[in-house]
């Protein structure tokens, strides 16, 4: 009979017969031990899932594509002032009106025009140059044509 190769590294626990596989919970691994109850085993888990809830209900979309990639729009990230930008792969219209609202407070709407940008079509418009700053905090945004909506609403930081 041979002896297991000093290769391997097999802790002095597993040696022992004393290595118990944790319990798993989701992502976590939780240590089987005959102290701690299940009430316990569980606070860990479940406090994590509960600090990190609010922050997936406030990630937003900040930007939209239709299913074509025809039609795009959003907040470019990185600039600052916060820009808005619409781009269009052809100028299927000329203008366009975008609409930003601060929650509970009143919609501001205004018309800009679609212009050649590079190899696409578009338009930027710097947030606080044409719309009131209702002080820092989340806004709405929502780019229309001709009354109706191009897509989704998106949300940005002022």
């Amino acid at each position: 009979m041979g002896l297991v190769p000093s290769t391997v590294a097999v802790p002095l626990a597993v040696r022992r017969g004393r290595y118990r596989k944790p319990f798993m919970v989701g992502l976590f691994a939780i240590p089987r031990s005959r102290t701690v109850r299940w009430p316990a085993r569980l606070a860990l888990p479940l406090l994590a899932l509960a600090l990190t809830a609010p922050g997936l209900a406030q990630a937003r979309n900040t930007s939209y594509c239709s299913p074509t990639g025809d039609l795009c729009y959003g907040q470019v990230r990185g600039v600052r002032p916060v820009t808005l930008q619409i781009s269009l792969f052809a100028k299927y219209f000329g203008r366009y009106s975008l609409c930003v609202q601060r929650p509970g407070r009143a919609r501001v709407c205004k018309s800009f025009s679609i212009r050649k940008m590079g190899s696409l079509y578009g338009s930027r418009v710097i947030w606080r140059k044409y719309f009131p700053n209702q002080g820092r905090g989340g806004y709405r945004a929502r780019w229309r044509q001709n009354g109706r909506p191009l897509g989704p609403t998106i949300h940005f930081r002022g």
